[in-house]
């Protein structure tokens, strides 16, 4: 599948769960799942998605992960600054999705329209009536299978050498927080499979977890059946 937008920016889809959402796509709603850092989910490149997303998909929301980031500026630290607190972590965190809403909502609203989608920050998942639940679900079932724990703790190395460090760099505690980060996302997966049909929509790759959690028979289905679209997007050609 490929698509240009208006400004000429081209999407593909490199990585897609097709159980029903290509064929019968109005069916679904989209969420676009948003990584603060990652220059895709911002600008032009989102646009992009958008223009693409609101020809396919009968409803739209955004998952912000933004006070999700608040475990990487902990543990690593973030563009321009090194570690943070984590109180001071989640507050600059929450800035950066304040100024992720600024840019991007025109966006939003141009395309698909004044109120005809939904935006949950991170903090507001976190108050979600079945998070906690969820959390505690993903979290006992990551004790009890050790594939399911290596897994998380592939995705944990490949995040630290990418940054061009090792386990051995970080202490169990801050070990901890990349793990939370990673539980953290998919207990937001079961609660939106849980709402209704969903396909999460990422300009990226996902992480080994996620792209390998329907071989965990101990994961709830939605889980395990769950509906992603994995696109790139590359600017215009010249």
């Amino acid at each position: 599948m490929h698509f240009v937008s208006a400004t000429k920016y081209r999407l593909s889809l490199t990585r897609h769960h097709t159980d029903g959402w290509q064929s019968s796509p109005k069916e679904f709603r989209a969420s676009f799942e948003i990584s603060i850092g990652n220059p895709n989910c911002t600008g032009e490149p989102f646009r992009c998605i958008v223009e693409w997303a609101s020809e396919l998909f009968g409803s739209f929301e955004v998952s912000l992960g933004d006070t999700l980031t608040a475990y990487n500026y902990h543990v690593i630290g973030g563009p321009g600054f090194g570690r943070l607190p984590f109180d001071q972590a989640v507050l600059k965190s929450r800035e950066a999705g304040d100024v992720w809403l600024a840019q991007n909502e025109p966006t939003l609203s141009g395309i698909l329209g004044i109120n005809s989608y939904r935006i949950l920050r991170w903090d507001d998942w976190k108050k979600h009536s079945e998070f906690a639940d969820s959390l505690r679900s993903i979290e006992s079932y990551r004790h009890q299978d050790a594939a399911f724990q290596r897994t998380i703790s592939e995705d944990i190395d490949a995040f630290l050498r990418r940054r061009q460090l090792s386990a051995d760099d970080i202490s169990d505690a801050d070990a901890q927080f990349l793990s939370t980060f990673i539980i953290e996302e998919i207990a937001v997966y079961l609660i939106q499979a849980g709402e209704r049909p969903t396909v999460s929509i990422y300009p990226g790759s996902p992480l080994k977890t996620e792209a390998t959690m329907g071989r965990f028979v101990g994961l709830p289905n939605a889980l395990r059946s769950r509906q992603f679209a994995y696109v790139e997007v590359k600017p215009p050609k010249k």
